[in-house]
């Protein structure tokens, strides 16, 4: 009992951490962004906090409200770094003319002021924000997203051209960037056709070198995007992405 508890504590604390490292990665950057410009950095810090959970709300079918977990952990960090410096730029662009000199103190008393100063920055970065989060989650209410990404699947299985491997590629790198999912489903990357067709190669031949299939998207995506690429050993064998199971 003692044991569970403190397993959801972890939990817990794992969810308000590295489960919303995005939203803090936003705040830090609109933050820093404004102080760049020696712009008072409270309120587009705040402002690029709320954005960022703003974007990541999602509607139910029963009129329930949740949040996507991958726009908010670590995996959509660099889409969390985008938002802030976006945040930190509109309040440069239409925000408050008279700059704080270095090392002015902010008083309290200064908040209101500030507030109505940067009206305008945030009417506009809300109203953005709640256009993209209407798509997003009109996206998501149709599963266009899934359509297309099955779309994209198909494409890249199989003897597809090169370019369009490579095409597929770049795309799911960007879209694991901005913390959504890609195209390629790489749990089961190893268990199609073509990687056991790459493997039973290998295995005959002692080598991955005219496998039948060498230039498939999740080898390539595997390669260059996780830190190297996994590899598998059997016996003399070396295989890389698809050529077969990581043992």
């Amino acid at each position: 009992m003692v044991l569970t508890k403190a397993q959801y504590s972890l939990l817990a604390l794992s969810q308000v951490t590295i489960e919303m490292l995005t939203v803090y990665a936003a705040y830090g950057a609109a933050r820093y962004t404004a102080q760049l410009y020696q712009i008072d950095d409270q309120v587009p810090g705040i402002t690029g906090l709320v954005t960022s959970l703003l974007l990541s709300v999602r509607y139910t079918p029963n009129r329930g409200v949740s949040f996507d977990q991958n726009m908010m952990s670590y995996g959509s960090l660099l889409g969390g770094l985008l938002v802030g410096y976006l945040v930190g730029q509109i309040f440069r662009w239409l925000g408050k003319k008279n700059r704080l000199k270095p090392g002015q103190p902010i008083h309290t008393v200064d908040i209101e002021e500030q507030v109505a100063a940067y009206t305008r920055p945030i009417l506009v970065i809300m109203l953005g924000a709640l256009a993209i989060n209407f798509v997003l989650n009109l996206v998501s209410y149709y599963s266009s997203y899934t359509q297309a990404a099955a779309l994209m699947q198909s494409l890249s299985s199989g003897n597809t051209p090169f370019w369009l491997e490579l095409l597929m590629v770049c795309l799911t790198t960007l879209l694991e960037w901005l913390g959504i999912i890609g195209s390629y489903n790489f749990q089961l990357g190893t268990d199609s056709t073509e990687a056991m067709a790459n493997l039973n190669y290998a295995l005959a031949h002692h080598t991955a070198y005219g496998v039948p299939y060498p230039y498939l998207g999740s080898s390539l995506y595997n390669s260059f995007a996780n830190f190297g690429g996994n590899r598998a050993r059997v016996g003399p064998v070396t295989c890389n992405g698809d050529c077969g199971p990581q043992l």
